[in-house]
């Protein structure tokens, strides 16, 4: 079976990374069976990669993030290609159906960003927002499959749509070997961890960093002298200037660093050393940081929204963070009482072992497998 995955909505790290693990674990099992045609551009030829002789990667015109630019030439252009690749299935990696083909399509869902209306700031937000959401709902009605990342966004598809799609899977999101490798021959005990709280992502308004920096301030003001790191890009400087001026009206600047984006290498250093991890995100499908946090037994505080809570499982302390005076105590506990920290650093690494890129893509694998077999029976 010849089987097309529209890569060209992918554009930063987070998608890359979940896009990259998927495709290597269908190299792996169904490698020997497939032809798997990869649509990508060059602003993410990072994808591609030595897979095998049965993945072909095909670069399309240079879309970027102008998805206005991409569904256009999907609708005037992708057909013809289509049909000279003897196309059978098409695997969507953008939430929606790819347009401009009749193909049967199976969607991957990794984005409630259009369902969350507070964090449209724009016209432009707003009509894309309102785009993205009809897509949506097309893809809930015609796909083959979904397939959500977490539970959460299966249910909020759903919720926001009304439609129950034809087949619905979870895919959750997998953290790369080497993570668990590092981790199990790296792994410090309490006593070995710095006094340190850390956060790790794509700093956006939605993040919610300023809730975290005034959980700091109240901890601060209980006698401990506990450090956050923050790192990762952000995404415009106006977020980066709002929360700098937070830390100094607080201030905290004898607290706070700010790293930026960091190596792979230095980002593994700090999962390792931190005592805890910490994700307040009012629009997240899945949480990556955390999950890879875990993956050194480092405990996670989530709040109480989105996919975090479920996929931090055990390993995590769920918190209301818009009462967060009144959770004060249990952030304080974690930090310092070594029992309650090795209680949840087992339960982390223990709950992180789930995410193996061999486990989370199964349900895409077995699909594939049950597809084609039907393929053929009606062939």
């Amino acid at each position: 079976m010849n089987i097309v995955i529209d890569a060209l909505p992918i554009n930063h790290m987070s998608g890359r990374h979940v896009i990259s693990g998927h495709l290597r674990m269908l190299a792996k099992y169904h490698g020997d069976r497939h032809q798997f045609f990869v649509l990508h551009h060059h602003n993410n030829r990072d994808l591609c990669c030595d897979l095998g002789s049965s993945f072909h990667w095909i670069e399309c015109p240079n879309f970027g993030e102008n998805w206005p630019a991409r569904l256009w030439w999907q609708f005037t252009q992708l057909e013809s290609l289509l049909t000279q690749l003897e196309a059978q299935l098409i695997i969507s990696t953008s939430g929606a159906l790819v347009p401009g083909t009749k193909l049967p399509q199976v969607v991957i869902a990794q984005n409630p960003w259009c369902y969350v209306r507070e964090f449209h700031y724009t016209i432009g937000d707003r009509l894309k927002a309102w785009l993205q959401r009809q897509g949506y709902k097309q893809a809930q009605k015609k796909a083959q499959a979904m397939f959500f990342n977490s539970t959460y966004l299966g249910n909020l598809y759903l919720e926001q749509t009304g439609i129950q799609p034809n087949r619905s899977y979870i895919l959750y999101n997998g953290i790369d070997d080497d993570f668990f490798e590092n981790a199990t021959e790296q792994y410090l005990a309490f006593k070995n961890r710095e006094l340190t709280i850390l956060t790790v992502s794509v700093m956006t308004p939605h993040k919610k960093i300023e809730e975290i920096i005034s959980m700091l301030d109240i901890v601060i003001k209980q006698d401990l002298s506990v450090q956050l790191i923050i790192v990762g890009p952000w995404s415009n400087t106006s977020y980066k200037l709002q929360i700098k001026k937070l830390i100094q009206d607080f201030k905290l600047h004898n607290y706070v660093t700010i790293t930026d984006k960091v190596s792979r290498e230095k980002l593994q250093e700090f999962y390792q050393k931190s005592r805890v991890f910490c994700l307040f995100s009012r629009c997240e499908s899945f949480g990556i940081p955390a999950i890879e946090a875990q993956t050194y037994g480092t405990p996670t505080i989530v709040a109480d929204f989105c996919a975090p809570p479920e996929v931090a499982g055990p390993g995590g302390i769920i918190i209301n963070s818009l009462n967060i005076i009144q959770e004060t105590n249990k952030i304080i506990k974690l930090l310092t009482d070594s029992a309650e920290w090795e209680l949840y650093s087992r339960n982390a690494f223990n709950n992180a072992d789930r995410f193996r890129w061999n486990k989370v893509t199964l349900p895409l694998i077995n699909f594939i497998s049950e597809f084609s077999s039907h393929e053929k029976s009606n062939g």
